[in-house]
């Protein structure tokens, strides 16, 4: 996908991954929302372990 910043075109990389549901619902402001799961083994390799605010979790770049 093509897109512009400021105008300097990049070619935005995004990738797809395949998640299941957790059954676990939340709300935020009114919103009803489920939390979803990557499949063990299938987290890409741009996948960086960070941690925030002591949570732990993957970010993806």
């Amino acid at each position: 996908m093509k897109r512009f910043y400021r105008g300097i075109k990049y070619t935005a990389q995004s990738s797809i991954l395949d998640s299941m549901e957790t059954g676990v619902f939340g709300t935020y402001r009114g919103a009803t929302f489920r939390f979803k799961q990557v499949p063990p083994g299938r987290i890409p390799d741009s996948a960086l372990p960070l941690t925030y605010r002591g949570v732990p979790y993957l970010g993806i770049r």
